[in-house]
């Protein structure tokens, strides 16, 4: 049992280091980005993945932590991708104004998502306790919703193929996250009076 839980602080601390790693690169990028040409959906995409370090930096030790190694991937990549993805360099398919609006409710919502979770926030499917204020009175999963958007700003301020192929792969492994959580969330009677209540996972009629 100690050797178990040393391994898992031991993955804990590997899993930090590689978020801080992947966090300069995209920091480095974008703050290029910005210096050449001042963008608001740029600043805004980069003050969105330092808002999500800060909160994985300071999150709460889990009671209870999937076992399944891909749920430790995926859930990985899932992080990961998103600061893969390149600026946004002109040509956007709407007015930018608009792609400013829509990465600020992104932002907002998952942000609203973050303050409910406070340091129960965390990447590898766990039972860090059950929330079910703020957004998440709405859907289960309203912190998705909320990168989806922030996402779909960024790529209509400058459509690139590579954000394309990022963005749909992120969007993927959303819908593994959402139901490798509620195996692990599911073993909490707390947890399955939630979803009695709150039917839909990530948009309220939908899904």
């Amino acid at each position: 049992m100690v050797q178990k839980e040393r391994t898992r602080q031991i993955l804990g601390h590997m899993e930090t280091l590689l978020f801080v790693a992947f966090y300069g690169l995209i920091f480095f990028e974008f703050l290029r980005a910005l210096l050449r040409e001042p963008s608001a959906p740029n600043a805004i995409y980069l003050f969105d993945q330092t808002l999500i370090l800060c909160f994985l930096l300071f999150r709460r030790r889990a009671h209870l932590v999937t076992e399944r190694p891909l749920d430790f991937v995926l859930a990985a990549a899932g992080t990961l991708l998103p600061m893969l993805a390149q600026p946004a360099s002109g040509g956007s398919v709407i007015p930018p104004i608009f792609c400013t609006a829509l990465m600020i409710v992104g932002l907002l919502i998952h942000l609203s998502a973050k303050l409910s979770l406070r340091r129960s926030f965390g990447v590898i499917p766990a039972d860090r306790g059950v929330k079910s204020s703020g957004a998440y009175r709405l859907v289960r999963h309203p912190m998705y919703l909320g990168y989806m958007i922030v996402e779909l700003g960024l790529f209509l301020d400058g459509p690139q193929l590579w954000n394309a192929a990022v963005f749909a792969l992120h969007w993927m492994l959303f819908h593994y996250r959402m139901v490798a959580e509620e195996r692990v969330l599911r073993l909490n009677p707390e947890y399955e009076a939630y979803c009695e209540r709150t039917r839909y996972r990530l948009v309220p009629g939908l899904y």
